[in-house]
């Protein structure tokens, strides 16, 4: 009896999951940091980005 309204949340989720990685992967980074999107989410990647996202609000805050 659920099971099209379980089905229809489903479909309704992960289409918002597909919305939010694209987002997040057309979100501006500062130079030097590279943003992918993948299957399960977004991949960001630069030298030192570990320090980096400390002291850079840019890059703390992203997904906000």
């Amino acid at each position: 009896m659920l099971d099209k309204l379980a089905k229809a949340g489903d479909i309704i989720a992960a289409d918002a999951v597909t919305r939010a990685i694209a987002k997040l992967s057309e979100t501006p980074v500062p130079a030097g940091v590279h943003v992918e999107a993948t299957e399960g989410g977004v991949l960001l990647s630069g030298r030192h980005l570990r320090r980096r996202m400390l002291g850079d609000p840019q890059l703390r805050n992203f997904g906000k």
